[in-house]
C-alpha cells in the first residue's frame, strides 16, 4: 500500500455552523468521489481555516459522515494581507495500492466554490462553482 495526499479547498458564504456543515462534507465527498476513493482508505485529514472562521472546527463538520475513528486535526491559516477570506483547506491522506509517482500524477485535487481561484493549476474543478 502507498500513502498519497489529495488537496482541496472550499469557501464559505459566512462564518456559521450551517455553512461549515454544508461546505466541508461537500468538499471531502468531492475529493473522495473524483479519485475513486472510499472513507475506509483515509488515513487522516488535516484541515486549515482562515482566521475569520470561528463558528466551528471544520473537522467537527465531518464527524457526522462517519469519520469517527479517523484522525482529524484543524489548524489556523496564516493571516496574510490580501488573502482570500472564509477558506477551508483540506489535506486528505489516503492509503491505496500503486506506485507513488503514478498515484500522485493521477490524483484530482478539488477546489470548490470561489476557492477554485486559489489553485487553478492543479484543481480538477475548472468552473469555480
Amino acid at each position: 500500500m502507498t500513502m498519497v495526499a489529495v488537496r482541496g479547498a472550499t469557501s464559505l458564504v459566512e462564518d456559521s455552523v450551517a455553512e461549515l456543515d454544508s461546505a466541508v462534507p461537500e468538499l471531502v465527498v468531492a475529493m473522495l468521489e473524483s479519485n475513486g476513493l472510499h472513507a475506509d482508505q483515509v488515513v487522516s485529514i488535516l484541515f486549515t481555516g482562515t482566521p475569520d472562521i470561528t463558528a466551528k472546527f471544520p473537522a467537527a463538520s465531518l464527524r457526522g459522515m462517519g469519520f469517527t475513528d479517523t484522525p482529524l486535526i484543524c489548524a489556523q491559516e496564516m493571516d496574510v494581507k490580501g488573502a482570500h477570506k472564509l477558506i477551508v483547506r483540506v489535506l486528505l491522506y489516503v492509503e491505496i495500492p500503486g506506485d507513488l509517482r503514478e498515484l500522485k500524477a493521477r490524483m484530482k485535487h478539488q477546489y470548490l466554490r470561489s476557492a477554485a481561484a486559489l489553485r487553478p493549476d492543479i484543481s480538477s474543478n475548472k468552473t469555480g462553482q
